[in-house]
């Protein structure tokens, strides 16, 4: 997973940086939680950072994402909050 915090935030785009200062601008929307914030922190896999349509998170579990079996899975993103850990996964559909 990477690190990436929240710089900017534009209605669904979230403008992100990792820990070398790369940047990158991806469309994502939550479910079943307060929205993250400026400064809070993002942890999802790689290969989401190259998805150009609009991404959805919602709770471990939503039946609209597949089943998670384990805590390495590719479609779990982890937010950090107000020093909270908060779990969610992807949702499809």
């Amino acid at each position: 997973m990477i690190k990436l915090k929240i710089r900017k935030i534009d209605n669904f785009k979230y403008y992100l940086t990792d820990e070398n200062n790369k940047e990158y601008e991806l469309k994502i929307e939550f479910h079943d939680i307060d929205e993250p914030k400026v400064n809070d922190y993002i942890f999802m896999d790689e290969s989401l950072l190259s998805i150009n349509y609009l991404l959805a998170f919602g709770n471990l579990d939503s039946s609209y994402g597949r089943d998670i079996k384990s805590s390495q899975d590719k479609d779990i993103v982890v937010i950090i909050s107000d020093n909270k850990e908060i779990i969610l996964k992807r949702l499809y559909g």
